[in-house]
């Protein structure tokens, strides 16, 4: 499946790279030219995707499309939202969640991280995925390099996962938030 340039752009006010890609299953035999990473900062030039959080590959059979919004927030605190990694391709997305939905379900979730890593002295890096359900509730996975505060992920972890009341259209929509901390 071939990804088209995206027929939308997050309207969010924050620096971020947008990327789509499908799923594989781990068995399923890919092209010789697989060029993979399973480092979101270095997904440009690559088509797989083996995801640290999930532990799942995603694959496209371009390469990753990186998106950005047309007016970039600052954010001059010490916790800055790297990237968002769309998890699915541009028609998946569109038919289950609203962009308006998701976009104000991050702006959430960075106020929660941003808040509760305001103070951090340490330096690292957290890969925060989301599923987003038709229920509301949504499902939180967090894999965070060594140096990271781990009451503090506990704490963001769980007020995550008590986030309430954005509901896919149908199906459930995967996305990460890739955040760094005093970088």
């Amino acid at each position: 499946m071939f990804l088209k340039p995206a027929s939308f752009i997050l309207s969010l006010s924050i620096i971020a790279t947008f990327t789509a890609c499908q799923q594989v299953d781990n068995d399923q035999n890919m092209e010789k030219k697989t060029i993979a990473t399973d480092n979101p900062d270095s997904l440009d030039d690559k088509n797989t995707y083996l995801n640290p959080v999930d532990s799942n590959i995603y694959f496209t059979e371009g390469e990753w499309e990186t998106y950005a919004p047309e007016v970039p927030k600052i954010n001059k605190g010490i916790v800055q939202t790297k990237q968002i990694i769309l998890l699915l391709d541009d028609a998946q997305m569109e038919a289950r969640i609203s962009i308006d939905t998701l976009a104000e379900f991050i702006k959430v979730a960075e106020e929660i991280i941003y808040t509760e890593f305001e103070d951090s002295d340490k330096v690292g890096e957290l890969l925060i995925q989301f599923t987003l359900h038709e229920t509301g509730i949504p499902g939180v996975a967090i894999s965070l390099t060594d140096d990271v505060d781990r009451d503090k992920t506990s704490e963001i972890n769980n007020k995550l996962k008590a986030i309430r009341g954005f509901e896919t259209k149908k199906d459930s929509v995967p996305f990460q938030l890739h955040i760094g901390i005093n970088q």
